[in-house]
């Protein structure tokens, strides 16, 4: 606590000062959504009937994050588990799904689909947060435009586009603790029919603990062009390179008695992954009233997995190929304007994987996976306006899947399975937008996720297939208002509650993928922006989540890994000779461990952590930075899992105080 009281006595004596000195005003700036709608229609985060953050490059940057990782665990309601302070295996969380958040959360880049038919989880750090034009956070919506995956929300990565007619670009470099070392190159322009944009980076760390080393690579590219009056083509290609180390959990015991919070009792194990994608599309207006856009995309990816301690290595493969046709139509039922979307998802996804055991003699091969996933979609999402403040949104989407197995084992029966079965989300919500920027809205939704091929599929597992898996399904209701209170202040509330039947989960007693009977949230997320002055800005945010298992052995208990109590704080203030200072303070309550559904082990400790950054800007081109994360060093996990092999409990400690320095320059 005093920790605590350190930190927010710094916050109020720079508040004094600016409060004292300051005296500009700011008008805030309408958001625009692309998620909701995707590339056919842009609408104002005031007219969605859910709860929407949108996030522009300024935001981004007066946040002071250093990676995208780094920003959502500002942005409130998002609630971020780093495994290893590298951003390479992470949960990131939305509505309190805690284990399964990845599965229950949908990431898209520039409308590409990032999360993968198999639970590897998402890879945050493919992203380089200088390329990054504006962040959009969905949550409660989503369901019938995108399906799978988006039970608990949508988040939507735009990365920057050409804008300036004339060549225009940035190079930086970045060191700090652990070895930090990144450098960074972009360059884009926009001419009358046709602009780019390229982007290189370079990324290592040897990290925090011992054998927690990241290095990546990436380079894209994005292409545009309007060769006919009314169309547009474009390009977006990619290539992410990457190599890591699993330095694993240690045992709380182990902290003091031969170990250290860095150590690691896998010094081995270690992964590499290269990803590449391709993204075509094309976009057409008919007029002003109908449009289309058609996107076409592949995707690579071939890793893998040294386990050292256990004596075998797993080569791992995903190719990912999908089309998506979408229809934008207005026109007027009875006189009330109205505006329709539909289209067409067409996904293949072959998963692969080669186990050898390399401790046999000439390294045998243990068994060969292959699993391909089809799936076809239809959608529909229709907003009609009732009157000039209200609007209603409902649409429906019915989804056919067929997963189909081949596994031929070293010893035993081969297997050539499949499962094919038809799922349906709907919604239905109501938006009324009492002034310019002030909104409130009710929304419905019932949505799925369908099971990752290795909750389908595993080789201890007899029969392998679990054919009586059943697919996940849910029902939420959200509510809440958003609204500029005057030209220096926002408001946002947002209260949900979700009941989700045959919720998937794996049962570390049984070691199988099953799932929990009935699972309920309720929970609400609390945001407030006050901006006094042009040079500061203040932004607070409060999380409410309680997670509990409904039927069932559970029944009553708290989902693990799922804070109860979340608190966020920043403040950002720009002094007049170009120097910008940030401070942000991030609280989350105690958790249970993941595998403890009975809620009878040691809960993970709450924890405060304070990030502090200054920038540095010189005559509009150059930019130095210094920052220091984790402040006050303190001692704590970000994830934690109880060992059910060997009764213990399980953390992943997060980095103590570290440091960063950069300077970027911008032509």
């Amino acid at each position: 606590m005093r920790k605590v009281l350190m930190v927010l006595s710094l916050v109020s004596c720079i508040c004094l000062a600016v409060f004292k000195d300051g005296n500009s005003e700011v008008v805030g700036l309408d958001s625009i959504v692309i998620t909701s709608y995707s590339n056919l229609r842009s609408v104002s985060k005031y007219d969605v009937p859910y709860r929407v953050d949108v996030f522009n490059e300024s935001d981004i940057e007066k946040s002071g994050a250093s990676t995208v990782l780094d920003f959502l665990k500002k942005v409130g309601g998002v609630n971020v588990s780093d495994w290893y302070g590298t951003g390479v295996k992470a949960n990131v969380d939305l509505m309190g799904f805690g284990e399964t958040a990845s599965s229950n959360l949908l990431l898209l880049v520039n409308g590409r689909r990032v999360n993968d038919v198999d639970m590897s989880g998402i890879d945050w750090t493919q992203v380089d947060i200088n390329n990054v034009e504006k962040i959009e956070v969905l949550k409660g919506g989503g369901v019938v435009l995108y399906g799978d995956n988006a039970v608990g929300g949508v988040i939507n990565v735009v990365t920057k586009k050409p804008s300036a007619d004339k060549l225009t670009g940035s190079v930086g470099t970045k060191v700090g603790s652990y070895s930090l070392d990144e450098e960074s190159f972009e360059v884009g322009q926009a001419f009358d029919k046709f602009s780019f944009y390229l982007t290189s980076s370079h990324s290592g760390t040897e990290g925090y603990r011992k054998n927690s080393h990241y290095y990546s690579d990436n380079i894209s590219a994005y292409l545009e062009s309007q060769f006919l009056e009314n169309t547009i083509a474009t390009l977006d290609i990619g290539y992410h390179d990457y190599r890591y180390g699993l330095p694993g959990a240690l045992y709380d015991t182990d902290i003091g008695n031969g170990y250290s919070r860095r150590d690691t009792k896998y010094p081995g194990d270690h992964a590499s992954m290269e990803d590449s994608y391709c993204n075509l599309g094309l976009k057409h207006s008919f007029s002003d009233a109908t449009k289309v856009v058609l996107t076409t995309n592949f995707r690579n990816k071939n890793g893998k997995d040294f386990w050292d301690e256990s004596g075998y290595s797993i080569d791992r493969s995903i190719q990912n190929k999908g089309f998506r046709v979408e229809l934008l139509k207005d026109f007027d039922i009875l006189n009330f304007p109205n505006s329709l979307i539909a289209g067409l998802d067409f996904y293949h996804a072959n998963f692969s994987a080669d186990k050898d055991d390399y401790l046999e003699p000439w390294g045998s091969v243990d068994d060969w996976t292959d699993i391909d996933r089809d799936t076809r979609a239809v959608f529909m999402q229709n907003e009609l306006s009732i009157s000039e403040r209200a609007k209603i949104v409902f649409g429906a989407r019915r989804q056919k899947e067929k997963i189909t197995f081949d596994y031929t084992p070293k010893t035993g029966a081969v297997v050539d399975d499949k499962v094919e079965f038809s799922k349906e989300a709907y919604e239905v919500g109501l938006n009324y937008r009492w002034r310019e920027k002030t909104n409130t809205f009710l929304h419905f939704a019932r949505g799925f996720r369908v099971p990752k091929t290795d909750e389908y599929f595993s080789v201890w597992a007899s029969p392998p297939v679990n054919q009586s898996l059943l697919t996940q399904s849910s029902k939420t209701l959200t509510a809440g208002i958003n609204s500029q209170l005057n030209e220096k202040a926002n408001f946002d509330f947002n209260i949900f509650y979700m009941k989700i039947d045959n919720e998937l989960y794996w049962d570390p007693i049984a070691s199988s993928n099953t799932t929990y009977e009935g699972t309920k949230r309720l929970g609400f997320d609390s945001g407030f922006n006050f901006r006094p002055f042009e040079n500061l800005l203040l932004n607070c945010f409060y999380t409410y989540v309680d997670a509990q298992y409904r039927k069932g052995d559970y029944k009553g208990k708290s989902i693990p890994m799922v804070p109860e109590h979340s608190f966020k704080t920043d403040i950002s203030y720009l002094f007049s000779n170009g120097l910008t200072f940030y401070l942000d303070l991030l609280y989350r309550s105690s958790v249970y461990q993941i595998n403890d559904p009975s809620n009878i082990y040691k809960k993970g400790d709450s924890y405060w952590v304070t990030n502090m950054k200054i920038d540095y800007k010189y005559k509009d081109n150059w930019s130095f930075y210094l920052g220091i994360n984790n402040l006050l060093d303190e001692e704590y996990s970000e994830y934690v899992a109880y060992s059910t092999m060997c009764s213990k409990n399980g953390i992943y400690p997060s980095p103590g105080r570290n440091y960063y320095a950069g300077v970027k320059y911008s032509f």
